[in-house]
């Protein structure tokens, strides 16, 4: 089963993506057994939803589903997601694509998005979603002007929320605090298979 990354807002202009094959975050997680596509899912990682609409999201959504049909044959697949990114992955989910396991890292909890979220719920086999507290201010600004009175940090059930602590918002990425905590087993462990 194929594991699929994808970039959080502005993740095309990171110096070293963490999505990219051959990154250490990729690396660490092929050791714990995950398979990636040669060839890394890209989308635009422009910031969306400002303004209300979520236009780019929707679009690359819809890229990121037929990329997964392309490199899984039409299986499931896992997908390991920071920021944004999520929004791109619920819109997927929402149009139909089946994701064994799923984890999103400080993906800004947007109110415009939880129907979303509960439409691709449907689809989705098992879901983590790690995220921290006022150490990542970036998840709480990318949530907070979509009419949260106060932006939660939780992703709605069926989540399983994993709170870590002190950590920002692109730290929750490091390998080797995913290797203490054992979440690299996340998208490989028991329950992976549907």
């Amino acid at each position: 089963m194929k594991t699929i990354l994808v970039a959080g807002t502005w993740g095309e202009k990171d110096e070293k993506p963490w999505w990219m094959p051959g990154s250490n975050f990729a690396l660490m997680i092929q050791a714990a057994g995950a398979q990636l596509p040669d060839e890394p899912f890209r989308w635009s990682t422009n910031l969306d939803g400002v303004l209300g609409e979520n236009t780019d999201w929707i679009r690359w959504g819809v890229a990121l589903t037929w990329y997964c049909h392309k490199h899984s044959q039409g299986e499931s697949v896992n997908i390991v997601t920071h920021s944004h990114g999520g929004q791109v992955v619920a819109y997927a989910l929402a149009q139909g694509l089946e994701v064994a396991s799923l984890v999103t890292v400080a993906t800004p909890v947007r109110k415009e998005m939880t129907p979303i979220w509960t439409a691709g719920a449907k689809n989705l086999w098992r879901w983590s979603h790690i995220h921290s507290d006022n150490a990542d201010f970036w998840q709480w600004m990318g949530a907070r002007f979509s009419g949260w009175f106060v932006a939660p940090r939780e992703m709605p059930a069926p989540a399983r929320n994993i709170y870590e602590p002190g950590v920002s918002h692109s730290e929750l990425l490091a390998p080797e605090l995913w290797m203490e905590r054992g979440w690299n087993r996340l998208i490989v462990g028991p329950g992976v298979a549907r």
